[in-house]
């Protein structure tokens, strides 16, 4: 082994398969004073390489260093400090972030951190329940820090013999975990770079990975029968082409379910089809209900998904999770439905980034195949609404703009007016149909309603209950703190603002709006005037929202019977051909976080 620095060591790092350069710029800024770094190779010697090297050393704790891994500035530190306050555990690992390029892709799977938080976990039962579910909690060899003591029993005479080709790394890292004690630190303290998609390097390492997992089992490293086959997530399944053909598995029964109307307006248009199927449908607000085949747009909904033989979900919103971007899926598990329908590129290329995480993989994959609300945009009859509500309701100017906010808090509605109200527009208040469990916003809506409603002679509301479809007809311009009903007005080609100094009191203390996309403007309160005018009255170059339309928003003529198309495919070997489906099915552009890696 090639010795890289002589410094006195307390705590040693071996550089597995590093480049020089790759190492001086892991430890360039590191403080952690007493350090050694060694390098090796990850060749059928790595066992023995490491073995001799630890009972050559006087370090109290090993960790490593494989490329692509880029330790944060206290890793060292942390770790080693973990261990020297918990003398009864072998090893700890830290989290990691998955990155691509510097940006952060994922963060820890949130479902366990508050699990092993300062629990001592057993290594050997967290590797069997990683390899059972399919997922990686473990990280790979840079996230761990074994005392070296540890480490030399651990590569016991048998333990040296083992070869695992092309996988030494990972049978390495499995040999330190089995029989350790270890904590599992919630910080991230690695960033582990994602690699571009390559189908002959995943067959490749599915097959070199099955094959250490025999070595394994073979040397009664884990009991028999734990697992019969290594798990890898289905859409990379797919896209080797070893799915297996549809059978039927529910009958023609949909349940809708929704929580409010927001949310049954979504899912309306897909309910419209099913019923010219013969489908029989129902909706329903309890999302514990068992159904047949069962629809989803809820953040939560993935805690009941289990209760429907098929079960799809679409999103709830465009800005869904908008303040998580890009992996919303770690807080909202899609691996718990059989498939997911996407709107449209935006979210396809957002999906596809984070597919590399297990809880984003549907079981049968993510399908771009639009939103359902935009086939209602030529809807005679949100148009005629649209016409009778504006003669009820009274329009007198030639220009509309819409308020319609995420959340009304502070007195925002009020900010809108008093902006507003002198111009030569109709002011319309669309606010959204909230649950019973949010009184205290209902009551805020009903506030500010007594206090402008008949006060000013442009200021007119439509109930909440109405479909926003329908105000985003009435209207030329959108107004919002970070709504979700801005994307959607892309549908009309209509343009939105987005007020980012308005609070949001989903948190503690509220936060200003978060508005991480580039298809609406954004102004502080004291610019609403100037920006509205600059819009409307062309005072300035607008957006191209017929441009943004076709990039937010595919598929619109045929979404919904498309939808129905997939569903029949996989619930009733209907009739839809492979090549169909595989024409909206939605390819991953990373490599899987997977078991070994």
């Amino acid at each position: 082994m090639d010795r890289y620095s002589g410094v006195e060591p307390k705590v040693s790092i071996i550089c597995i398969d590093c480049e020089d350069s790759y190492i001086d710029a892991e430890l360039a800024g590191m403080e952690y004073g007493s350090l050694d770094v060694v390098k090796t190779v990850s060749g059928p010697d790595l066992l023995e390489d490491v073995f001799y090297y630890a009972k050559s050393v006087d370090s109290k704790y090993i960790t490593f260093l494989l490329p692509g891994q880029k330790m944060r500035e206290r890793k060292i530190e942390l770790m080693a400090d973990r261990l020297e306050t918990a003398p009864e555990i072998d090893a700890t690992v830290c989290n990691r972030c998955c990155t691509r390029e510097g940006r952060t892709i994922a963060q820890p799977d949130l479902c366990y951190s508050s699990a092993f938080c300062d629990q001592i976990v057993d290594g050997k039962m967290l590797l069997e329940t990683c390899v059972v579910e399919g997922i990686n909690l473990y990280g790979n060899l840079s996230t761990l820090m074994i005392r070296t003591d540890s480490l030399i029993a651990r590569l016991n005479k048998n333990a040296l013999q083992l070869k695992a080709e092309g996988m030494m790394t990972v049978l390495l890292n499995y040999l330190l975990l089995i029989g350790s004690h270890l904590i599992i630190l919630e910080p991230p303290l690695i960033d582990s770079e994602l690699s571009d998609y390559n189908e002959n390097l995943l067959r490749q390492n599915m097959t070199q990975y099955e094959n250490m997992l025999s070595l394994l089992k073979g040397e009664q490293l884990f009991e028999e029968g734990t697992f019969e086959k290594e798990k890898i997530m289905p859409v990379y399944m797919r896209m080797l082409g070893e799915n297996k053909d549809p059978e039927p598995c529910a009958a023609k029964k949909i349940t809708f379910f929704y929580t409010d109307k927001g949310e049954y307006y979504n899912l309306e248009p897909i309910s419209q089809e099913a019923v010219k199927r013969g489908y029989d449908i129902r909706f329903t607000q309890d999302l514990k209900e068992r159904a047949e085949i069962g629809i989803y747009c809820q953040h939560v909904s993935w805690q009941y998904a289990e209760n429907s033989k098929f079960s799809v979900i679409l999103l709830h919103d465009l800005a869904q999770g908008h303040n998580r971007w890009p992996d919303i899926w770690n807080a909202e598990r899609w691996n718990c439905f059989d498939l997911c329908v996407l709107p449209g590129g935006g979210w396809g290329d957002r999906w596809a980034e984070c597919a590399s995480m297990y809880w984003s993989q549907p079981a049968r994959g993510a399908y771009l195949l639009g939103y359902p609300k935009s086939c209602c945009i030529k809807d005679e009859e949100i148009r005629e609404r649209a016409v009778k509500l504006k003669s009820e309701l009274g329009f007198t100017h030639d220009r509309t703009v819409l308020y319609a906010p995420s959340w009304e808090n502070d007195e925002k509605e009020d900010d809108f007016i008093r902006a507003l109200a002198s111009l030569e527009v109709n002011l319309l208040i669309k606010q959204a149909h909230w649950p019973e469990e949010y009184a205290h916003i209902v009551k805020n809506i009903e506030t500010m309603r007594s206090e402008h409603e008949g006060k000013y002679a442009n200021v007119h509301y439509m109930e909440p209950e109405e479909s926003i479809l329908t105000a985003l007809e009435m209207c030329d311009l959108v107004v919002s703190d970070e709504s979700n009903v801005m994307i959607e007005a892309l549908m009309f080609a209509k343009p939105s603002i987005a007020v980012t100094d308005w609070l949001i009191p989903d948190t503690q203390p509220s936060r200003f709006a978060s508005v991480p996309f580039d298809c609406v403007y954004k102004c502080k309160k004291v610019e609403l005037r100037e920006f509205v005018e600059n819009i409307l009255f062309r005072k300035k170059e607008v957006l191209d929202c017929e441009k943004l339309r076709e990039q937010y928003f595919c598929n619109a003529e045929h979404v919904n019977e498309d939808i129905l198309d997939l569903i029949e495919y996989y619930t009733s070997r209907s009739e839809v051909r492979e090549e169909k489906i595989q024409k909206y099915f939605v390819k991953p552009v990373y490599m899987p976080a997977a078991l070994w890696d």
